[in-house]
């Protein structure tokens, strides 16, 4: 029998990060799926945010990136880490930065009717869609069926303004 596979040193070498815990080892079942869950959600949620938000793709790029390289200069302790650590800190300094914008919004919405630019028949996982140009940016308006997408003649948008003067979409639907 090998009696160092027994022995607390091995297990101590690969699952270091988990000893210090009150529970041990089973800890790893809280902190595992907690860091990819917190690890999604800093990743994806600037992104989808993005599609709801009136905002230039440069302003949240540039900010991300010069809070990224200011963090990432005071605690990167090599080069090796230097992207990785801005990378992460700019997708969660969005991250904030989306949500404050979202949560303290005015809350008065406002409705914009908007001439519809192309219609699409339903293909393939998607349905019938209408495209539409506001304010500079291309939105994708979904129809609940193809003789709803051929009656439809506008689309009203609902916006509200966030907290930083960006505005959300808050609703999409087509009217005739």
């Amino acid at each position: 029998m090998n009696l160092s596979l027994t022995k607390p040193q091995a297990f101590q070498k690969e699952f270091r990060w988990t000893l210090n815990s009150r529970f041990g080892c089973w800890s790893c079942l809280i902190k595992v799926p907690a860091i990819f869950v917190l690890g999604y959600y800093t990743f994806f949620y600037p992104l989808i945010e993005y599609d709801r938000t009136l905002v230039a793709w440069h302003i949240p790029v540039l900010a991300g990136c010069s809070f990224g390289v200011l963090v990432a200069a005071f605690f990167a302790k090599r080069v090796k880490g230097f992207l990785a650590i801005v990378l992460v800190v700019a997708f969660i300094f969005n991250s904030v930065l989306f949500f404050l914008n979202d949560v303290f919004s005015d809350g008065k919405k406002v409705d914009f009717k908007v001439g519809i630019q192309a219609k699409y028949n339903h293909y393939g996982k998607y349905g019938p869609q209408a495209m539409v140009n506001f304010r500079d940016k291309k939105l994708s308006v979904k129809a609940a069926s193809d003789e709803a997408l051929k009656q439809a003649a506008y689309a009203v948008i609902t916006i509200d303004k966030g907290l930083f003067g960006y505005h959300i979409i808050r609703g999409q639907r087509l009217v005739k």
